[in-house]
């Protein structure tokens, strides 16, 4: 009778282990730091023209006035058209981009790298605001399978609003993603806009 409680015990001790465990695999990713990017995660059927937003976060205490951020995806069945000013620091905001992509590998696989450059124009005495900073365009193959491509950002620069300007060093990035749904299936609007 002793042997058979112990056993429950272990039973259970290692029920509660197992739950923790996969509870913690599948945690949403935690929030990073601001200052920092986020790229927005998409829904989009096979054939869709899709828009991913890229947010900022600032911080406080650093008022950034520029950064350049290189987003890096697959690229077999999203191809990227443009990018635009989103909807933050109005007439103030200039976007540029530019766009690499490697040859296939081994098993076919292409990946794009694009570098996308964020700034207030003239001498701002006050940052990039919290918000929507860009919009991403970009087309989804018709022949795309069920998939998720992630949107990887590294950043490559950032500089704050001082006179000179001094590099910051500290911005962090959010990755995001293109959920590529069965034919089928149609996308909500909101998460066109709104996922981040």
């Amino acid at each position: 009778m002793k042997e058979c409680k112990i056993h429950s015990v272990q039973l259970v001790l290692a029920a509660i282990v197992l739950a923790a465990w996969v509870g913690a695999s599948y945690a949403p990713a935690q929030e990073p730091t601001p200052p920092y990017i986020s790229v927005g995660q998409v829904d989009a059927s096979p054939g869709a023209s899709i828009i991913v937003p890229v947010y900022y976060t600032p911080d406080p205490k650093t008022s950034i006035s520029s950064f350049t951020a290189e987003i890096e995806f697959v690229s077999n069945n999203l191809l990227f058209e443009d990018a635009s000013e989103g909807v933050v620091n109005e007439n103030e905001l200039k976007i540029t981009n530019s766009l690499t992509t490697s040859n296939p590998d081994e098993k076919g696989v292409k990946r794009s790298k694009l570098l996308l450059s964020v700034g207030l124009e003239g001498k701002p005495k006050k940052g990039i605001e919290d918000g929507l900073v860009a919009y991403l365009m970009f087309n989804l193959s018709a022949e795309a399978k069920p998939f998720v491509i992630k949107l990887t950002p590294r950043i490559v620069s950032a500089e704050d609003t001082q006179r000179p300007p001094r590099k910051v060093v500290n911005l962090a990035a959010r990755p995001g993603s293109v959920a590529v749904l069965s034919a089928d299936v149609t996308p909500e609007m909101s998460c066109f806009f709104f996922t981040h």
